[in-house]
């Protein structure tokens, strides 16, 4: 279907009312409806040109102005989108779940989009031009949600470069994140981290000085110092080379939950190692799907953590709740236009992330309450399902009950847009 219609729908409108006393001006409410019903849409591309000539009756300067210069706070539509999900049963965030610190690249061509440079961007596998941006999100056996986004700015784009005040390395907004989420009182039990994060030690020390309890997955080229076969006392080695002191009997089978909903067994084995620039030993939880050869293993997660209560079983399980961030990645990316936008500065693209992340929450919401399997009587499980769902609702409310009221609209709409055919009879 190549239209959108910018009304009220009985599935969105419980959920887009959170945001009520956001807006100061009439046509700010429109405008908000309009990009996030965008988002939602098949467009295949989910900029402000393509969603403003998707929408009946949108034009491009009131939903770029929307996006761009209108008077609202992206903070406080974060805060009050986080507070809906909190205050639902079927969402809210659960002492069991984790906190998901990450960063997403966006490939982006030439220099002037602000805090492009040539960079590591996960979405193409390499060093490309493009921005980086720092993330939070909220996970557990059952949901998940983005819960802040923070755009990373190269120096070379301050003015003293990375003695400007204002430059900030990737870690330190992701501790920004982690006080973020507190305010938001947010539960999880743990924060999660991959290895780039997990490596650092001055990240690590941040954590624990804060008393922030974390499962982090650990560089398989870290420092060691460990006595191998044939030192004659410990010595400098890698994380992987310290794995040979492992024997095949030192590993018991784990079975460990997939985003998919699935189970896969891996075995696990527990090191104990002193970490080159960490203070004191560190457990070291092996995790490997070959037990007898576990450097071999292209899925070796080399995991530690804080929080000693917490079984070798438990801190695999609780870092696997990390495949949840590549999964809303995937969705936003794949299906709500998230690197999409063709704005230059990064106050309105943090804009558009914000607008992505109230799509997802709402798609969330609805998939938990189980609101379109149940008018549909058809089983829905995934988000994606649930937003084919949602797609195939407003378009037979479209479709059979607004437009045979508003076919002089709807062929307006057409004309402007350069579809309209005159032959072609438009009644009820």
């Amino acid at each position: 279907m190549d239209f959108i219609v910018n009304e009220p729908n009985r599935l969105c409108e419980s959920f887009f009312e959170n945001f009520d006393g956001l807006w100061t001006r009439p046509n700010q409410y429109g405008g908000f409806r309009a990009y996030v019903l965008g988002l939602l849409s098949e467009a295949h591309r989910k900029n402000v040109a393509v969603l403003s000539d998707k929408v009946v009756g949108q034009d491009y300067q009131s939903l770029h102005h929307f996006l761009t210069d209108s008077p609202w706070d992206d903070e406080e539509l974060n805060r009050r989108r986080i507070a809906a999900l909190e205050a639902d049963r079927q969402t809210a965030s659960s002492k069991d779940g984790v906190l998901i610190l990450d960063d997403t690249g966006v490939p982006k061509k030439g220099d002037s989009t602000e805090g492009v440079k040539r960079q590591y961007i996960g979405q193409v596998g390499k060093t490309a031009n493009g921005q980086v941006f720092v993330t939070s999100h909220y996970a557990d056996t059952r949901r998940h949600w983005p819960v802040d986004i923070l755009p990373y700015v190269p120096d070379t784009w301050l003015q003293e470069g990375k003695l400007d005040p204002a430059f900030r390395i990737k870690p330190d907004l992701a501790l920004e994140l982690i006080q973020k989420a507190r305010e938001h009182g947010i539960a999880f039990r743990a924060v999660v981290v991959d290895s780039w994060y997990g490596s650092n030690p001055h990240f690590i020390a941040a954590l624990e000085k804060d008393s922030v309890p974390y499962v982090a997955e650990l560089k398989h080229s870290m420092r060691v110092f460990v006595r191998l076969e044939g030192d004659v006392t410990r010595n400098e080695h890698t994380l992987e080379q310290a794995l040979c002191l492992l024997k095949r009997e030192n590993f018991r089978p784990v079975r460990i939950p997939s985003a998919d909903g699935t189970e896969r067994e891996a075995w696990i084995a527990r090191l104990d190692v002193k970490l080159k620039k960490f203070p004191l030993k560190r457990r070291v939880v092996v995790c490997t799907t070959k037990p007898e050869n576990p450097a071999a293993d292209k899925e070796l997660r080399l995991l530690t953590t804080n929080v000693a209560e917490f079984r070798d079983d438990t801190v695999v399980k609780t870092y696997a709740l990390r495949n949840w961030v590549e999964e809303f990645y995937r969705e936003a990316k794949d299906d709500l236009g998230g690197g999409q936008y063709q704005v230059r500065d990064l106050a309105s693209i943090v804009r558009h992330w914000k607008l992505v992340f109230v799509a997802h929450s709402l798609l969330q919401q609805l998939r938990m309450k189980g609101i379109l399997a149940r008018l549909c009587e058809k089983p829905i499980r995934t988000l994606r399902q649930t937003l084919m769902a949602l797609r195939d609702y407003l378009r037979q409310v479209y479709l059979l009950q607004w437009l045979p009221e508003h076919i002089e609209v709807f062929k307006e709409h057409l004309r402007t847009s350069g579809y309209l055919f005159p032959d072609v009879e438009l009644t009820k």
